[in-house]
Formats: C-alpha cells, structure tokens, sequence
C-alpha cells in the first residue's frame, strides 16, 4: 500500500491506524451505535450507523469525516451515514465490512475487508 511517496509495508497496521483515527475524530455519544469499515481497492469506506435522523448531531459526524479526509488527501473516501430507523443492522448487508466501534468508546475489531485479500 502506497501513503504518499512511501510504501507500507504491514498494511494491516496501516488499515487499523486509519480506523483508529477515524473512531477517536468521531464524538463520545451513544446515538453513533455502529461504525463500519471496508477497504475497497483504493477506496476507504465507512458507515456510521445512527437509529434516527438528528441532523444538527450529525455535522459532528461530518466534522469528523472532513478531519479525516484532510489529514489523508491520498486516499478516496466514501462515508455514509446510515439511519436504523429501529431495524436490525444486519438489514443493510454490509457483507464483508468490518465492525470498528460499537455504542462505546473504544474499537473493537478494527480488521477490515479488503478486496486485494
């Protein structure tokens, strides 16, 4: 994997640092009840799960999407944020994506899917 000029070559480092990064920009609240992570070929996305729409909460969350893609201009992003609406979050078929965070603050897997695999 190639970040800047540079190669890295324990892309599984490079893969957890950039969840990490992204969880800690992310508020401590309890509406942001799932993120997900996949890397797709070049491109990085990430789906942060809420129940209802609330949209003044939901700039922090942009916010922190923005922090992200300016500290990692190289890399294309594709963020979503997903409203539950109370259903499982199993009915949105992330197959293969990762779970980076739950309700809590700390990550819990932050392996993700890529397609190079």
């Amino acid at each position: 994997m190639a970040i800047g000029n540079e190669w890295v070559h324990d892309e599984e480092v490079v893969r957890r640092s950039l969840a990490k990064f992204f969880v800690f920009k992310l508020p401590e609240d309890q509406r942001i009840e799932r993120v997900y992570w996949a890397l797709e070929g070049a491109v990085v996305r990430v789906w942060t799960i809420i129940d209802r729409p609330d949209y003044e909460f939901e700039k922090s969350i942009y916010e922190a999407q923005l922090r992200f893609m300016d500290a990692f201009q190289e890399l294309e992003c594709d963020f979503s944020v997903i409203y539950r609406l109370g259903r499982p979050v199993e009915y949105f078929g992330m197959e293969g994506a990762r779970l980076t965070k739950t309700q809590s603050r700390r990550p819990r897997n932050l392996a993700v899917r890529s397609d190079s695999a």
